[in-house]
């Protein structure tokens, strides 16, 4: 091949790719202006948080609004009751006082017509907070989940174990700052975390 045929080759290719470029660019340019206007039109799936809380791994609170105050914290499923849609969860985590253990016991509801699922966490002294799960992403099994706290607006972010075993988050910390718009964010979890 002479020098004329590769310039002549080299610009159909170019030109092939500006072309697709043109048509591709304004879909792609929609999907990010969605996600970074907060595009409410996604709306967990009852079937998305079981499949979350299915797994035999410890799931991490990764990140949360509230204060950094419990670093590594960690639920690990104890039992299910698939007919209930209700999962029992030893936590663990560590403060100023030690590295506590306590339950936890989550139940799931099917949401209203184009609302998330209903989701009830119970803790081992009766204590019941309403969460309402926001996003997941199955490809870095992560989960993001609001509620309130003394009438304030919180979000939490939970990931499993084999994510974080090999990756950090990315996408989930970007959703994060996306649902959870214009809170605190603090990261509980770090590779140096005992369990």
């Amino acid at each position: 091949m002479d020098t004329a045929q590769v310039f002549s080759e080299y610009t159909k290719t170019m030109l092939h790719l500006m072309l697709t470029l043109a048509f591709l660019l304004p879909s792609l340019l929609a999907i990010s202006d969605d996600s970074e206007n907060g595009d409410n039109t996604y709306v967990a799936s009852l079937d998305e948080v079981t499949s979350f809380f299915k797994t035999s791994h410890k799931i991490w609170l990764y990140a949360t609004s509230e204060g950094p105050q419990r670093q590594c914290l960690s639920i690990t499923k104890s039992s299910e009751d698939q007919s209930t849609r209700t999962y029992n969860f030893t936590q663990q985590y560590i403060d100023n006082t030690g590295t506590p253990t306590t339950y936890l016991t989550v139940n799931l509801s099917q949401g209203e017509s184009e609302k998330p699922p209903g989701m009830t966490v119970t803790m081992a002294d009766g204590k019941e907070t309403a969460y309402t799960p926001e996003k997941f992403d199955v490809n870095e099994q992560c989960g993001i989940f609001s509620f309130t706290r003394a009438g304030k607006q919180q979000c939490e972010m939970y990931v499993s174990h084999e994510t974080i075993r090999w990756t950090t988050p990315q996408s989930c910390f970007k959703e994060f700052d996306i649902v959870c718009k214009g809170m605190e964010k603090h990261q509980l979890y770090s590779s140096s975390c005992p369990w």
